[in-house]
């Protein structure tokens, strides 16, 4: 049986290793991409190289095959990233940081030959070990999509569809975003144009304040939270303190981004304290001022978040001496307790 088993998981994995690969990928690898363009004898074209899925390069060392019995080399234009050196055969690009732009690249122009044959000119990327990386220095392997050039006589003259999105990022608080503008044939599905459009930053928007007060109530800080929870802004308070039926209030008072916010506390003469909240916005239901951590902000605004003078941790101290010298006291009653319990049988024998 042990045999038969061991048979069946060889066989299991030659069979593995024999399966073709998929060449159309998960659709999550990084991805360079050839667009295919269609045109006649003579006419000049563009064909661009598009970069997808990108985990961050710092250097890219394209090679660029193409079929020189139907194109002629004209040149190139850069796309998205700039700092290209290229030849015919290749190009190369360093950064002086890792990108992760996703968009076009590189635009390569050519000339189909007055000579040329019907069919594609096939243009493909030669793009392998060695030749991306990042500033980690980790290998970065690419599935390559090769495109090129449809020749026929019998090419039609494209009718546009509407313009298409692909390639969405989404903008961030401080990181821009982008997408590809892509132009089709209604007819025939050829692509027609594909141009990166930015889309900027949406900068950062802020949930309602939370107060942070000193324990005698005189002083308070008001900290507003990124809804991205990657940003805290800390105000500090003008704090205003009159008598009421209940005890005395204590008004903390801010301005932020042009409008007003204010929290009040009222200590009764029990020492009692009593939230009243008061915004202009949206009324804060909130019983006691949170923290950053509390609110789930990022560990990064956290941190800048709890300097001394934000007193932000959580509103409350504890005596940690008292508390170990406690726990100390106690083990030892313990250890006593013990050695005598042991002494009295002792005895009794």
């Amino acid at each position: 049986m042990k045999k038969l088993m061991s048979l069946l998981l060889i066989i299991l994995v030659l069979v593995s290793f024999s399966l073709p690969a998929n060449a159309q990928g998960t659709g999550t690898e990084p991805q360079l991409v050839v667009s295919t363009v269609e045109a006649m004898p003579g006419d000049e074209i563009s064909v661009t190289i598009t970069i997808r899925n990108n985990p961050g390069i710092g250097v890219i060392n394209p090679k660029f095959v193409f079929d020189s019995s139907r194109l002629q080399w004209l040149g190139y234009e850069e796309g998205g990233l700039k700092g290209w050196t290229v030849t015919e055969k290749a190009g190369v690009w360093l950064g002086t940081a890792d990108s992760d732009y996703n968009g076009v690249i590189l635009t390569l122009r050519f000339r189909v030959l007055d000579s040329a044959q019907d069919g594609l000119a096939e243009i493909r990327l030669v793009c392998g070990d060695g030749d991306a990386y990042n500033y980690a220095e980790e290998l970065i392997l690419f599935q390559l999509i090769s495109g090129g050039v449809q020749v026929g006589k019998q090419a039609h003259e494209h009718s546009p569809a509407p313009e298409t999105k692909e390639n969405e990022v989404a903008p961030g608080c401080t990181k821009p975003g982008s997408y590809d503008a892509v132009v089709k044939c209604q007819e025939c599905g050829a692509e027609i144009s594909r141009v990166t459009v930015p889309v900027p930053a949406t900068g950062h928007h802020y949930d309602l304040p939370r107060f942070q007060w000193s324990e005698d109530l005189s002083e308070a800080s008001a900290y507003f939270i990124c809804t991205e929870k990657d940003d805290v802004q800390e105000v500090e308070a003008a704090v205003s303190h009159r008598t009421v039926s209940d005890g005395e209030e204590y008004t903390a008072s801010v301005t932020f981004q042009g409008k007003p916010y204010s929290e009040s506390k009222i200590r009764s003469a029990d020492s009692s304290e009593k939230n009243n909240v008061q915004n202009t916005v949206a009324p804060a239901a909130v019983e006691e001022s949170a923290s950053p951590a509390e609110a789930g902000l990022s560990p990064e605004a956290s941190a800048d978040a709890a300097s001394p003078a934000a007193k932000i941790a959580t509103g409350r101290s504890f005596p940690v001496f008292p508390i170990a010298v406690g726990c100390c006291l106690f083990a030892a009653l313990v250890i006593l307790l013990i050695r005598r319990s042991r002494q009295s049988k002792k005895k009794k024998k």
